[in-house]
C-alpha cells in the first residue's frame, strides 16, 4: 500500500513539473498596489520579450528597472515603483527617441510596449490588447498629447513630449486607485 501511495504521489508531483503557465500579476485586495514585488514584476515583464532581446535588469536602488536596447541602439527604460510592503505601485515606460522630424505617433512605444507590460497582468482574455488600444485611441483623440484607459482596476496612461529637441514617450501603468494618479 505504501508503494502505491508513493507512486501516486510521485505521479502527482511529476504531472505538475511541466511547463507552467506564467503567473498573472493581480491587484492587492484593496486595489492600491500590484500583488508582486517590483523585481518580480520586472522579471515577469522580461519573460514577455523574445529571448534574443537585449535587456539588462537593474535591481539596485529603491525602484528597480530594466533597460531594453533596440537594434537601432535606442534605449527604453521600464521602472517598477516600490509601494508599501515591498509591492509595486506602478510601472513607468520611458523611451527617448531622437527623431523629432517624425510628427506621427509611434505605435511601438504607445501601444506595443504598454501591451507587453499589460500581458503580465490579471486581465480578461484580450484585455491587455483592448486596454493598450483604448489608451492609444484616447491619445489620438487628445491631439497626440496623452491618453488614458482603465480596465479591471488597472489604468494605462500613454504620452509623448518633446524636451530639448528630443521626442520622448512616457507611459504609466498602475492600479486605478493608487496615489500614483493624484
Amino acid at each position: 500500500m505504501k508503494k502505491l501511495l508513493s507512486i501516486d504521489l510521485a505521479a502527482m508531483i511529476l504531472s505538475g513539473c511541466g511547463q507552467a503557465e506564467p503567473q498573472k500579476i493581480e491587484l492587492t485586495p484593496d486595489g492600491q498596489y500590484f500583488d508582486a514585488a517590483p523585481v518580480a514584476m520586472l522579471e515577469e515583464i522580461q519573460r514577455q520579450f523574445p529571448s534574443n532581446t537585449d535587456i539588462t535588469l537593474d535591481t539596485d536602488g529603491d525602484n528597480p528597472g530594466m533597460t531594453i536596447v533596440e537594434p537601432s541602439g535606442a534605449e527604453t527604460y521600464i521602472i517598477a515603483f516600490d509601494g508599501d510592503d515591498k509591492r509595486a505601485s506602478g510601472i513607468l515606460i520611458s523611451a527617448p527617441v531622437a527623431d523629432t522630424d517624425k510628427n506621427e505617433p509611434d505605435g511601438y512605444y504607445l501601444y506595443e510596449l504598454p501591451k507587453i507590460v499589460l500581458e503580465t497582468m490579471d486581465l480578461p482574455e484580450d484585455g491587455a490588447d483592448d486596454l493598450a488600444k483604448s489608451a492609444y485611441r484616447n491619445f489620438v483623440e487628445n491631439y497626440y498629447t496623452s491618453g488614458t484607459a482603465t480596465m479591471d482596476g488597472i489604468t494605462c496612461f500613454v504620452s509623448s513630449v518633446t524636451v530639448d529637441g528630443t521626442l520622448s514617450y512616457y507611459n504609466v501603468i498602475a492600479p486605478e486607485t493608487n496615489g500614483f494618479w493624484k
